[in-house]
């Protein structure tokens, strides 16, 4: 919209998977290589494990940091958000059963992890983190893998795998990588945009 264009902040794609067809056809349209991944990821010896508590919370959020760090060796790194937040976020949303967080563990030590939101028939992934032993072993694939089983195991309709920004579908992008990635579940692309409109403005129009 024309008038609404000139309050973007920024817009970013988002990938949304339709669960309807059955898990099946969902990995029938995923990439080959996401394919292989996954089916490297299940010989590579991974127990899955359930752990929405305050400790897999805080075990989440040592991993982003450390994934962070490896991002920042290539790029500007993310921010992680402090532990307090992470204490909230148990309170409220993981431990009343509206989030779910899964661990990949190696040898009985966690290695990645992935977090997401079920409600309305649809989920939302929101946080992942992964230690070097999680990149080695494509831990990532297999959570992902587990989580659309689970989504359709639940009567979900649709998956929301989360955004990068816009610019990163252009090679060179700092997160070409992670829009790739994404990109490979094969999941339709879906604009978001973000708009700062001035409420003075708005009483003026």
């Amino acid at each position: 919209d024309e008038d609404l264009a000139r309050f973007r902040t920024g817009s970013i794609t988002e990938f949304v998977i339709d669960l309807g067809p059955g898990y099946d056809a969902v990995l029938a349209g995923m990439h080959k290589i996401h394919r292989k991944n996954i089916r490297r990821a299940q010989r590579a010896e991974l127990d899955i494990i359930e752990d929405s508590s305050l400790d897999g919370l805080l075990a989440l959020r040592a991993m982003q940091l450390a994934s962070s760090e490896r991002a920042g060796e290539k790029t500007e790194g993310f921010a992680v958000r402090e532990e307090a937040y992470f204490r909230d976020i148990q309170k409220h949303v993981y431990g009343p059963g509206l989030g779910t967080l899964l661990f990949t563990h190696l040898e009985g030590e966690p290695v990645a992890a992935l977090a997401w939101l079920h409600a309305a028939d649809r989920v939302l992934t929101v946080r992942s983190g992964s230690l070097p032993a999680g990149y080695e072993s494509r831990a990532m694939y297999l959570l992902h893998d587990e989580l659309i089983r689970r989504a359709i195991d639940a009567s979900a309709v649709e998956l929301n795998i989360g955004g990068v920004p816009t610019e990163a579908s252009e090679r060179g992008h700092a997160q070409a990588g992670l829009y790739e990635f994404k990109k490979g579940f094969g999941g339709t692309p879906m604009q978001r945009h973000g708009l700062e409109i001035p409420l003075a403005e708005v009483g003026r129009s």
